[in-house]
Parts: C-alpha cells; sequence; structure tokens
C-alpha cells in the first residue's frame, strides 16, 4: 500500500509538474498557426479573408468576455456596439475621410461612447433587469439603423466605401486589393487589442472584476466602488467590441 501510495503521489506531482510545461507551449503554437495562415488555410479549401472574418469575431468575443466571464455581467444588446462600431468606420469612410485609421477611429469612439454613457443608466441594475435593459437598447439601435435608409442603407445595407491604403510615411500598406496583407492588418490589430486585454486583466483592476464577480456583497463590504467597476468593464467591453465591428467592415467593405 505503501508503495502504492508512493507512485500515486509521485504520479500526481509529475502530472501537476507537465501541465504547466505544455501550456506555455500553447500560445506559442497558436500565433504560430495564426502568423501562417495564408500558407496552410488554401490547401485546406478555405480563403484568407475566412481567417480574417475569424479573427474579428474572436476580438468581439473576448470584448464581451470582459463583461461576462470577468465581471460576471450579462449584456444580451452587445451586438449594437459592434454595429455602431461598423456603421461608424463605415459612415467616416464614405461621407467624411478616405483614411481607414480614422474610420476605425471613428467607429470604435462611437460605439465605446455609446456603451459608456448607455453603462451609466443600468450599473445598479442585476441580474435579468440588467439583461433586459441591454436587449431594449440593442433594439432601438436595430430600429433606427434598418429604418434610417437614407443614412444607414437601411435592409441593403451601407454600401459605397471601400478600405484605403494605409500611408506609413516611408511606405503605403496597400489593404485594398492584398487580401494577405489586410489579413495581417487585422493580426496586428487583434494581437496588441489581446495584449492590452491581457494587461487589464491581469491588473489589480481585473482582480477587483473577479472579486465582484466571485461575491458582489463581500467585495462591496471591501470597500470596492462595485457599480462604477461594473461600469468601466462595460465601458472597456464596448469600446473594444466596436473595434471589433469596424474591422469587420473594411473586412466587407459593406
Amino acid at each position: 500500500m505503501s508503495e502504492i501510495s508512493e507512485v500515486g503521489v509521485s504520479g500526481t506531482v509529475a502530472g501537476t509538474a507537465e501541465r504547466p510545461a505544455m501550456s506555455r507551449f500553447v500560445p506559442y503554437v497558436i500565433w504560430a498557426l495564426l502568423l501562417t495562415v495564408p500558407f496552410w488555410l488554401p490547401m485546406l479549401g478555405g480563403y484568407t479573408a475566412l481567417a480574417g472574418r475569424v479573427l474579428v469575431f474572436a476580438l468581439a468575443a473576448m470584448s464581451f468576455n470582459i463583461l461576462l466571464g470577468f465581471t460576471g455581467v450579462m449584456s444580451f444588446g452587445h451586438a449594437a456596439y459592434f454595429g455602431l462600431g461598423a456603421y461608424g468606420a463605415g459612415l467616416c469612410l464614405k461621407y467624411v475621410s478616405a483614411s481607414t485609421p480614422l474610420a476605425m477611429l471613428a467607429g470604435t469612439l462611437l460605439g465605446g461612447i455609446a456603451g459608456t454613457l448607455f453603462g451609466l443608466l443600468l450599473v445598479r441594475r442585476r441580474g435579468v433587469y440588467f439583461a433586459m435593459v441591454t436587449i431594449a437598447f440593442g433594439q432601438v439601435c436595430f430600429y433606427i439603423a434598418y429604418k434610417w435608409d437614407s443614412f444607414t442603407g437601411g435592409y441593403d445595407g451601407l454600401r459605397g466605401f471601400s478600405r484605403m491604403p494605409i500611408d506609413l510615411g516611408l511606405f503605403k500598406l496597400d489593404i485594398t486589393n492584398n487580401e494577405t496583407i489586410f489579413y495581417f492588418f487585422i493580426l496586428f490589430v487583434f494581437g496588441i487589442a489581446a495584449a492590452l486585454q491581457g494587461f487589464l486583466l491581469r491588473s489589480p483592476f481585473g482582480r477587483t472584476l473577479l472579486a465582484i464577480r466571485e461575491n458582489e456583497r463581500r467585495a462591496r463590504f471591501l470597500g470596492i466602488p462595485v457599480e462604477r467597476h461594473i461600469w468601466l468593464s462595460f465601458s472597456i467591453s464596448c469600446f473594444f467590441t466596436a473595434l471589433a465591428g469596424t474591422l469587420y467592415a473594411l473586412l466587407n467593405n459593406f
């Protein structure tokens, strides 16, 4: 029995030591796959724009996870901020300036600021009441987008714009017709956004969000301003979701 217990303990220790060692290589494998997508995806019958679409929705999901996964608050209307980001980018390219960076900035600010202002109205709601209010705001955005035909295109969608090359001074990044270059541009934005989210969620602010998720009453007794942190989490999530929306509009030129 003693031999069996020793083997069991040693096996458990070895298993726990191997798992972290293997998990350290997972991000490198994922990034290696993402960096080589244009080379191996066509051999599987896919196309580069599909990989770009995956990155866009992955960014949107990660942004939503800041609110749901780390703060424990459910929003059923987050697609509104994704849509505001997309419409903001498209409208900026069509009516303001043929500048891709400016369009991305405009769309991100439109969706992020809308989420920030709306968050002030619902931070004191919890559970199903919070979720229902977010649905209501999402439906308002839906109604405006599909009824204002002359401005948004309504059910036919917003057309008449396209992503433009990015002037970096010494050279231009041609993302207009080259799908591979545009994919790497999306991957670059995705990487920056993922790094920012990781830094934020590993900070004391991110740990505070986890405390609120695990036990809101205890967090409040510890002196944490719960409503303020939920509002900040909602706002930050909306900004990143709107950024994903701008990339979606540029990906489709629609």
